[in-house]
């Protein structure tokens, strides 16, 4: 990421651990002063364990 980062590829990145990925979105989206417009997978049984899930990842824009 740092490579890609300094490459100008990636505008932003951020962990989605605490409160899962619906949180990282908002906080990215508060920090840029931009909205959301959220797709989840079709295949995705539980929406809200998908959005709020805390298992390590990160979210890159």
């Amino acid at each position: 990421l740092r490579v890609m980062r300094t490459e100008g590829l990636v505008l932003a990145y951020h962990d989605r651990s605490d409160g899962g990925l619906l949180a990282t979105l908002a906080e990215m989206s508060f920090a840029a002063r931009l909205g959301l417009d959220v797709s989840v997978p079709d295949d995705i049984d539980d929406v809200i364990a998908f959005l709020f899930n805390e298992e390590p990842g990160a979210v890159v824009q």
